[in-house]
């Protein structure tokens, strides 16, 4: 069942009876991982529950259909519905897995992520035509849709802004919905108890010097360069750059870099992949965003941003230092992926 664009938020708030399997896929990365997160909390509170949530990569479903089997059949001992959670990077279902989803009555909610899928792509044929499965789609946010993501981020924390600030907000983010809730959240932080958004504000805080620090820390971390890592990382740190912004700066890069993965892999070229991004790569990063590009498989581009959203909750939620448990990610996670 394709989920129409009017019903998906009444269906994220509360998905309807009957549906066990629902595929979050499209261009925006971000909003993939919000609906995503937003779904499996109408079955789960603590989404780190090992009892509860098994978080699997397609990868090793590939190789052992069996364990997809055996995770969404599997009852929870302590009680309530078990969530499983499938990240892939593939556009098509093997026949092997599309058996089992078919045959084997499934105990829990099982959310498939992707990125950007064609219509021919098997994967998303299943969940469009399956009555016990539902397919969303998560394409760029337009200035209408953004207008309102910010509407809504400002009346969560009681903000009021200036009638010039959402139109300078809107021109002035891709449509990424991580992007601009990470954006307008620094913005929020900026204001502090004014409670009060003027356009000078925006001018300042969106469009600030931390910008050129976060460019080369995801550039030497994208090239896997362990030394100029640890330089750029303290470097940020030394400028009061919130571990979060840190992190949420190099999803972004490495969500731009699947996205540009995937529409090759769909069969545009490198550079009509590339020139297709938005926003545009800037000229002089080109050369470099090409390398990281042909340097890294698709399969790691997945792995890395999976663990760069476990680093963010993980730095939220365990109470261990945020610096610490960045920095020592970021020096081993490239050569770790690669090897």
């Amino acid at each position: 069942m394709k989920i129409p664009a009017a019903k998906i938020q009444s269906f994220i708030n509360s998905p309807e009876k009957g549906i066990d399997y629902i595929l979050v896929y499209g261009p925006d990365a971000g909003l993939v991982s919000e609906y995503t997160k937003n779904i499996a909390k109408t079955v789960i509170d603590d989404l780190n529950d090992p009892f509860r949530v098994a978080d699997l990569a397609f990868d090793k479903l590939k190789d052992e259909p069996s364990i997809l089997a055996d995770e969404i059949s599997a009852i929870s001992m302590i009680g309530g519905r078990r969530l499983v959670k499938v990240t892939t990077t593939s556009t098509s279902l093997p026949k092997e897995h599309t058996e089992i989803l078919k045959s084997v009555k499934s105990e829990a909610l099982v959310i498939f992520s992707a990125g950007d899928l064609p219509t021919s792509s098997s994967l998303r044929k299943f969940f469009e035509k399956e009555t016990n499965a539902a397919a969303i789609p998560c394409y760029k946010d337009d200035n209408r849709s953004i207008a309102s993501v910010i509407r809504e981020t400002f009346d969560k924390y009681q903000i009021k802004c200036d009638s010039d600030v959402i139109p300078y907000l809107c021109n002035s983010f891709s449509g990424d919905r991580m992007v601009i809730l990470s954006e307008v959240e620094k913005l929020i932080t900026y204001v502090g108890n004014e409670k009060l958004v003027k356009l000078q504000d925006v001018q300042i805080s969106v469009k600030d010097s931390s910008e050129f620090s976060l460019d080369e820390l995801c550039n030497a971390f994208a090239s896997r360069n362990p030394q100029q890592t640890d330089l750029h990382m303290t470097k940020a740190l030394s400028e009061d750059i919130a571990v979060i912004m840190i992190i949420r700066s190099l999803l972004r890069y490495f969500m731009r870099l699947q996205e540009a993965r995937n529409k090759i892999d769909s069969g545009m070229n490198e550079q009509q992949a590339i020139s297709s991004l938005r926003p545009p790569v800037f000229f002089k990063q080109a050369p470099i965003f090409k390398q990281h590009l042909n340097s890294w498989k698709a399969n790691d581009i997945a792995k890395v941003i999976k663990q760069l959203i476990e680093l963010e909750i993980a730095c939220k939620t365990t109470g261990n230092p945020a610096e610490l448990l960045c920095q020592r990610l970021l020096l081993v996670l490239p050569l770790a992926v690669r090897n």
